[in-house]
């Protein structure tokens, strides 16, 4: 069943759902990262960052949420930032941040919270996505 509301498309697939990011929505999963990264404070400062880029309208997050927990994430950056290198231009979007709960990995998820976030970004103009993926 597809939901269309404003400019986010909510795409339900039996308790999955597809959507873009809220900032509390963000808020609760980057607490969770940091909650099972308890040595690495490098999360903490991820979160700042991608909370920050999401306000200013850097980028998008999309959210592959099951039973009302997120399980799945992806980000497309729209504008260039310290982190694209000059990547992003008009129609071109850098996609990274790609994370799926170890338990859910292998099930298809991620490739239906893929292919919501190439839709969307393709209703919005973009014809170029470049990925980077990096192990963490």
């Amino acid at each position: 069943m597809d939901i269309i509301k404003g400019r986010t498309e909510v795409i339900e697939v039996s308790e999955y759902i597809c959507k873009i990011a809220t900032i509390e929505e963000m808020e609760q999963n980057w607490n969770y990262l940091i909650e099972i990264h308890p040595n690495n404070n490098a999360w903490k400062i991820y979160k700042e960052e991608a909370i920050k880029n999401m306000k200013e309208k850097n980028t998008i997050v999309y959210y592959g949420i099951l039973n009302g927990t997120i399980i799945s994430e992806a980000t497309a950056f729209v504008y260039n930032t310290d982190d694209t290198n000059e990547l992003v231009n008009e129609p071109t979007s850098y996609l990274s941040a790609f994370r799926t709960r170890k338990e859910y990995q292998g099930k298809g998820y991620f490739s239906k919270l893929y292919k919501f976030m190439e839709n969307d970004l393709k209703n919005r103009g973009y014809t170029k996505l470049v990925v980077r993926s990096r192990t963490m």
